[in-house]
């Protein structure tokens, strides 16, 4: 049979935890975090909520708190994206005057 994959340290989201270390997921995050944190030897836990003990339904604790070494709170999101609007093509008119540019459009086009 074959052995499982082992990791040193996982990192891992969570929507809500509690002080020992139980984690309830949000939506998408259930998906793979609670294999992460069984899959790995320490595990840290980035969390935006941390409760008291016995504020988490024992039935909505997705990862216990067996498997989790490390509470990290997320304290506020950061932005990975940033979010534009072209009104009119006119406003990246002035892109075409640059070179780099243009080599990239000429590559896109070649790609297509």
């Amino acid at each position: 049979m074959e052995e499982s994959i082992r990791a040193d340290v996982g990192l891992i989201k969570g929507h809500k935890a509690d002080s020992h270390g139980n984690i309830y997921y949000w939506k998408s995050s259930w998906n793979s975090n609670p294999v992460i944190a069984k899959a790995c030897d320490f595990v840290i836990a980035e969390v935006d909520e941390i409760v008291a003990p016995g504020d988490l339904d024992s039935n909505f604790i997705h990862t216990p708190s067996i498997f989790v070494d490390a509470i990290v709170l997320w304290e506020s999101p950061i932005p990975i994206e940033k979010k534009t609007n072209t009104k009119n093509q006119t406003s990246v008119d002035h892109l075409k005057e640059h070179p780099e540019y243009m080599a990239k459009m000429k590559i896109a086009k070649r790609a297509a």
